[in-house]
Formats: C-alpha cells, structure tokens, sequence
C-alpha cells in the first residue's frame, strides 16, 4: 500500500509541476514559511502584551493581517504606476527586512536571545497538558 501511495504522490507531484511549472516550489516554501510564522508570531505577541491585556493585543495584531491585505494591492500598484516595477519590488523588499528587523526585536524581547521559554504562559501550558 505504502508503494502504491508514493506512485501516486510522485505522479501528483509531477502533474502539479507540469501544470504550475515552478510556481509550486514558490507555493511550498510560501506555505513552510507560514505554517512556522503564524504560532510563533502569535506566541511573541502572548508573551510580549501584559496579562490584562493579552485579548486585545492579540485582536489588534490578528487585524493587521486585513490592514496589509487591503493596502498592499494599492500602496502597490500606486508606486508601480508612479515609478515602475523595479520600484515597487525596492519598496517591498525594504518593508520585508524592516519587518524582519522588528521581529527579531519582538522575538528578543519576548524569548531572550537564547529562545528559551520561561514564566506564567509556559507554565499555564505545561500544567495544561501534563
């Protein structure tokens, strides 16, 4: 059965490349990156916001994601249109790495710089689950 699967996983796989050509590798390190992104994201800003507010801290950073999907196409296309592809791909490589930069500042901050977990969220989840 097992062999029977990877022929048909590496047939889909084959088809997925024919049809998307390498757009679907794109698609992969897109979906690896978010699926590692989001928890981790949302844990920085657990640990980062003061007890009492943990809800609306977590609102707030959640609606972020609606703000940059609603602004990006126009904020886009407007420095398309005024200064050109090379431009708008500038702009949006330079926003990438000062949002990494913020990031890493919020990871830091919240982790330490060894990433090491301690305090009231870690022990509510081990207590959780043990």
């Amino acid at each position: 059965m097992a062999q029977v699967r990877s022929v048909l996983v590496g047939r889909l796989q084959a088809l997925m490349r024919k049809v998307f050509g390498g757009e679907i590798d794109r698609i992969f390190v897109f979906v690896i990156g978010e699926m590692l992104w989001i928890p981790t994201s949302q844990a920085v800003v657990a640990r980062i916001a003061p007890p009492h507010m943990r809800g609306a801290y977590i609102g707030a950073f959640g609606s972020t994601f609606a703000i940059g999907f609603a602004l990006t196409p126009f904020v886009g296309l407007q420095v398309r249109g005024a200064a050109g592809d090379a431009a708008m791909w500038i702009l949006f490589t330079a926003l990438a790495v000062v949002g990494a930069a913020v990031g890493f500042v919020a990871c830091t901050r919240a982790f330490g710089l060894t990433g090491a977990a301690e305090g009231q969220l870690e022990e509510a989840a081990v207590a959780a689950t043990g």
